[in-house]
């Protein structure tokens, strides 16, 4: 009798489709990894069909994990990240295009009891959801810029969106400060459950650094990204990076990322090349399995110029016991507090300002596994989906 239960409960599972504003074909951002782990984890309560505007790593992932993948390519709302007056005007406006029908038959086809999009500027799924009476999750993973007109493009979300799901308490405070508190909730992200297991650290760090050509003796300095442009901050990374070069010349730096802007990709390889310390540099576009590099590094540096919602390479640092290094600024800044690792925040500034962060590396340099083990073992208790949030998981 129980086996029917059973069979009864998982046939009236209600099914949550949910929204990517990308799927690309070789690396995949933190959004998407995101995405991805919070469907895994919610799979137990909903049957999600993940929508993704291409085949890419995220659907296969998506697929590999057993979950419905469906694809139809949506225009974005970028607006709503940087806001200008009227964006809540084009919000609304998208109901005339030829993509919102496209979008209403999706969803009706598939029949959803609840509609998640992804990112602030993926606004057309939440208007089609809500001309068709479902309710909208509106999952905000990065800060939406501040100026006069962000409280448009936080009331136009407010518009739409039933419930609101904030990455981290700097995401979500622009909708705490218009007054949705009731709609709103932090869910801090973790890492993925796959990643290998501290046991294996060792074996995967030499074999990793053995093909790098890096010394038991060098410490290797990381930046990783998924899309290098200058809001990621390379060219801080490289200024520092170059300043310790003069004075220790045991350290390597290692650059991981596609060049998103070219111009300025090569402007901060011809630096380093102009410089005389080249060979200490290694330049990697694409890294197949990034938890590899990760046990590769002793420090991490995300020097990203704007406040980013969270910060999924600081937590996976963190994961493989690496001291994390970032701007005072964001979620970086949230992340970092609570782990304890205010030490290793640089004030927010510009490329010039990089001789801030080149003295807690320096400190770090003499025992990078102590630090990050510690930091590593305090995270693990400060992330994780619980299953009792937010309201709408709970619906």
């Amino acid at each position: 009798m129980s086996v029917y239960r059973v069979r009864a409960a998982m046939a009236t599972k209600p099914k949550l489709m949910l929204f990517s504003h990308v799927c690309n074909t070789r690396s995949i951002t933190g959004a998407e990894k995101l995405l991805l782990h919070f469907m895994r984890e919610i799979g137990s309560i909903f049957d999600c069909v993940l929508v993704a505007p291409q085949e890419g790593k995220l659907a296969g992932l998506a697929r590999r994990f057993g979950i419905q993948v469906k694809i139809c390519a949506l225009p974005m709302l970028h607006g709503v990240y940087t806001p200008y007056r009227g964006i809540a005007d084009d919000a609304e406006n998208l109901r005339q295009t030829p993509a919102f029908q496209e979008a209403v038959s999706l969803i009706r086809e598939t029949a959803p009891d609840l509609v998640l999009t992804n990112t602030c500027v993926n606004v057309m799924p939440a208007v089609a959801a809500k001309s068709l009476q479902i309710p909208v999750i509106w999952k905000i993973t990065e800060i939406i810029h501040s100026n006069e007109h962000t409280t448009e493009a936080i009331q136009m979300i407010g518009r739409y969106a039933d419930w609101i799901i904030g990455i981290s308490e700097t995401a979500g405070a622009p909708f705490q400060q218009a007054g949705m508190g009731d709609k709103l909730t932090i869910i801090s992200p973790t890492w993925e459950p796959a990643l290998p297991a501290p046991d294996r650290w060792v074996h995967l760090r030499e074999r990793k650094r053995k093909e790098l050509g890096f010394k038991s003796s060098q410490t290797c300095i990381g930046y990783i990204s998924s899309f290098i442009y200058d809001a990621k901050g390379l060219k801080p990374f490289v200024d520092m990076a170059l300043k310790i070069c003069e004075t220790h010349p045991r350290c390597r730096f290692w650059v991981i990322g596609a060049p998103s802007d070219k111009k300025y990709y090569d402007e901060c390889v011809s630096r380093v090349k102009k410089s005389g310390y080249s060979r200490r540099f290694t330049f990697t576009t694409f890294e197949e399995n990034v938890s590899l590099a990760y046990t590769a590094m002793d420090i991490v540096v995300i020097p990203s110029m704007v406040k980013e919602g969270f910060g999924m390479t600081a937590l996976e640092g963190l994961y493989f016991a690496k001291p994390v290094i970032a701007f005072a600024q964001g979620g970086l800044k949230e992340l970092m507090e609570s782990v304890g690792s205010e030490a290793f925040l640089a004030p927010p500034g510009t490329p010039k300002r990089s001789s801030h962060w080149r003295q807690p590396c320096l400190m770090i340099q003499s025992s990078p596994p102590i630090q990050g083990g510690a930091i590593g073992q305090k995270r693990k208790g400060c992330t994780g989906l619980k299953p009792t949030e937010p309201n709408c998981i709970r619906w």
